[in-house]
Order: C-alpha cells, then sequence, then structure tokens
C-alpha cells in the first residue's frame, strides 16, 4: 500500500473542494445547473473553469446552504412541490381513473362531439 506525502494528501484534499454542477445542484437542492451556474456567474457560489467546465467550490455550496439564501429556499420549496405535483395520480388504481373519467363533464377536445 503506498504511503501519501503531505503533498498528496493536499492534493487529494484539493481535489474534492471542487465538484462539479451536477453535484452542486444536488446538494443545494435544485434541479437546474443552469442555475448552479448563474449562481456561480453571480458570485453566490465560488467557481473556475477547468477547461469548457465549470467547476463549484464545495465549500461555497456549503455556505449558501447555512446562511438559508432565499433563491435556494425558493427553488428547493419549488422542487419539493413539483415532486408532490408529479406524484399526485401514481397511487390511483386504474378502476379510479375510469371513474375520474366517466365523472368528468364535458367532452375533451379530440372527442367526438367536441367543440364546435
Amino acid at each position: 500500500m503506498p504511503v501519501l506525502t503531505h503533498k498528496h494528501r493536499e492534493a487529494s484534499t484539493a481535489a474534492t473542494e471542487w465538484i462539479t454542477t451536477g453535484e452542486a445542484a444536488r446538494r443545494l437542492g435544485v434541479g437546474s445547473l443552469n442555475t448552479v451556474k448563474r449562481w456561480a456567474h453571480e458570485g453566490k457560489l465560488r467557481s473556475r473553469r477547468l477547461g469548457h467546465r465549470l467547476q463549484i467550490y464545495a465549500p461555497s455550496v456549503d455556505l449558501l446552504l447555512q446562511e438559508a439564501d432565499p433563491d435556494v429556499q425558493r427553488l428547493q420549496r419549488l422542487e419539493r412541490l413539483l415532486d408532490e405535483i408529479e406524484d399526485l395520480g401514481r397511487d390511483l388504481p386504474p378502476e379510479a381513473w375510469q371513474q375520474l373519467l366517466a365523472e368528468r363533464p364535458g367532452r375533451l377536445p379530440w372527442q367526438p362531439g367536441g367543440r364546435s
């Protein structure tokens, strides 16, 4: 097993301090990479370019979470609401769906006898 020198430890620690925009989005609880990139551009998150890739300084993500930034909180709430909306009809059995459709007033535009 190789022995890590102080120089190697610093290099491995430094490498783990920079994360992808995807990892930053996951940690922040937001779904948009563009939001993370915008926050980096605005200075909310410390970032650097490595070739064509944008890397985010992980401690700046932690700091943004600790500060309870209003933008982060707003997006986290929105993500939770979207998840709840997506889950709304998943637990309904097919019979319940059929009953809902049958009881629905009016016709859908693509059904015969729909809009004139």
